[in-house]
Parts: structure tokens; sequence; C-alpha cells
């Protein structure tokens, strides 16, 4: 098999739990978990920790994953996308380590309930199928068919009622999932 990349992306400053990726969950900090996961993986063939954060990187280190580089501030924004923090982990390593991968594995802190197992599947998926990249989803609390959004102090359907909005059965939404992670 070809050299799959692990890449946790751990940013320090969330608005809503600060430092989310150290709180703890069940005794042991949210990292933790993903990094234990990755590290339990037989098919990545190195992990790395993207972080923008000291304390997270240390943690990281102590784990025995990987941490080459601190995150510049601008990945590491509200607005920052996972595209743009993926590339300039993808980047760092091709010019400075002249490190390819022949695909990558998008590991969130805030997934942790998966496994190294789960890892190792969607590798070999990835790796027999005739498919660019791989997604784990998983069922959402609430269906898109009950949300609603405000605009200028009134109420929108997320999705339009034809269908599925105010008054249809919720036993005849469409089947829908969140999208966890991304192998590529």
């Amino acid at each position: 098999m070809k050299p799959v990349l692990g890449i946790i992306p751990a940013r320090g400053g969330s608005k809503g739990i600060p430092l989310k990726n150290l709180a703890e969950l069940a005794g042991k900090p949210l990292l933790a978990y993903t990094t234990e996961a990755a590290l339990n993986s037989r098919l990545l063939s190195r992990v790395i920790l993207s972080t923008d954060h000291s304390e997270i990187a240390r943690f990281g280190k102590g784990t025995g994953i990987e941490v080459p580089f601190l995150r510049p501030a601008e990945f590491a924004t509200d607005s920052a996308t996972i595209e743009a923090v993926v590339r300039h982990a993808l980047n760092w390593l091709e010019e400075t380590e002249n490190y390819r991968p022949a695909a990558f594995v998008i590991l969130h802190p805030t997934t942790p309930l998966r496994t190294a197992k789960h890892i190792d599947e969607a590798i070999e998926h990835l790796d027999r199928s005739d498919v660019d990249s791989v997604v784990s989803v998983s069922p959402p609390m609430e269906h898109p068919c009950d949300m609603v959004y405000f605009k200028d102090r009134r109420m929108y359907w997320t999705l339009p009622k034809e269908g599925y909005g105010a008054g249809a059965q919720r036993q005849g939404y469409p089947e829908c999932f969140l999208l966890t992670e991304l192998f590529t």
C-alpha cells in the first residue's frame, strides 16, 4: 500500500469551548481519542498534528504524534477552511521535507468514537475502489427538514416547504448524514 498521511487539525481558538481539543471527555482529553486511534492504525504511514497552539502541540508530542510545525495564524481563524489547513500541511511537508504522501486522512479530534479499525477500513476501501475520496458520516441529531434560519427578523425553512418543510411527516424525510471525516 502507498504512504498514507494522517492529518489531525486541532486549533486552539475555539469560541464555544476554549481549548476544546484538550477538554476532558470521560476522563481524558478529547484529542487523546484521535491520537490513540491514529497511532494504532495499521495503514497510516505517518501522522502529524496541525495546530497553532503550543499547549496542544506539547500534548500531541507527548502522545507520540509528530508536530512538525505550528500552524500560521491565518490558518487558525474561525473562517479558515479545512482545505486551507490541509493544503498548508501538505505544502509544508513537500517544501521542507520533500515528503508527498499518496493519500491523506483528515482526523478531526471532535470525532472521538472513531477507532483505528474505522481508519483502516476507510483506507482499504479507498485503495481497492475506483474513487478519489472516502468520507465518514453519521446521522445528524436533528434533521435539516426541521431546521429554520432567521433573516431580517423573519423565519425561513432551511429546505423548501414543498415536500419536506412545515407539516411534513418525519417518516417521509429523505435520509441524510453529517460529514465527519475525509479520506483522500
